[in-house]
């Protein structure tokens, strides 16, 4: 019976590609609806913290309260979370940033360095970071491009030594996935989690060369089914 099965299953591989509908000049069919611009990610890994120790590696302010503060590039940052509030300490300043603190990242030149990247890990987290107090714990929502989101899963969910075409394989799934949860998840206060309830983000790390290659290859590329 196994054999046959397997007989079955290589003669099907044989078979040619034009019972599929996917012969040559065949018309991929255009999605309906618009892809997301940016991806709301919650960062589940750090909601068990209490103090965050960040390097800001771009241009970024931090809006809380009733005032903002503008860092320099390679500042470093720390947030401290007490009774319910948070406290931000720069250099010399020491704010209450009350129950929300926003790090929004401002615009830079192509190709520049332009993220922020937490103590002890070298991974670059591109985009801005919203913190809240949920249930007096830490909630922190980034929200970040596409494409650049798609780079922080393809090392997590495979592995850099995968041959290139299974990592453009896994770029294709990873972005289908997240353009479809965007869709569904405007309402909320983010779009997907971090963590196997979705798909593992991690930040991008620059020796990951061809899982990027991976993602430049196939952008915007996604699967559809019946036109979505």
């Amino acid at each position: 019976c196994k054999q046959l099965i397997t007989l079955l299953a290589v003669l099907c591989l044989l078979l040619p590609f034009g019972s599929t509908g996917a012969e040559s000049g065949t018309e991929i069919p255009i999605a309906k609806g618009t892809e997301p611009a940016t991806v709301r990610v919650l960062l589940t890994r750090f909601s068990a913290l209490d103090r965050l120790d960040m390097t800001l590696n771009g241009s970024y302010s931090a809006d809380y309260g009733m005032g903002s503060l503008v860092f320099g590039r390679g500042a470093d940052v720390t947030v401290l979370l007490r009774n319910g509030r948070f406290y931000l300490y720069y250099m010399d300043t020491r704010l209450d940033a009350g129950t929300e603190l926003v790090f929004t990242r401002h615009p830079v030149e192509a190709g520049t360095l332009n993220g922020v990247q937490f103590a002890n890990n070298p991974s670059v987290y591109e985009g801005d970071l919203r913190l809240t107090v949920v249930e007096e714990k830490l909630n922190m929502v980034l929200t970040l491009g596409l494409e650049d989101y798609v780079k922080g899963v393809v090392p997590y969910e495979m592995s850099e030594s995968f041959p290139l075409e299974a990592l453009k394989a896994q770029a294709v799934a990873a972005r289908t996935y997240v353009v479809s949860k965007a869709q569904t998840a405007a309402k909320n206060a983010y779009d997907v989690v971090d963590n196997t309830n979705d798909q593992v983000y991690r930040g991008r790390r620059e020796e990951y060369t061809r899982c990027e290659q991976a993602v430049n290859d196939t952008r915007g590329v996604c699967g559809f089914y019946k036109g979505k």
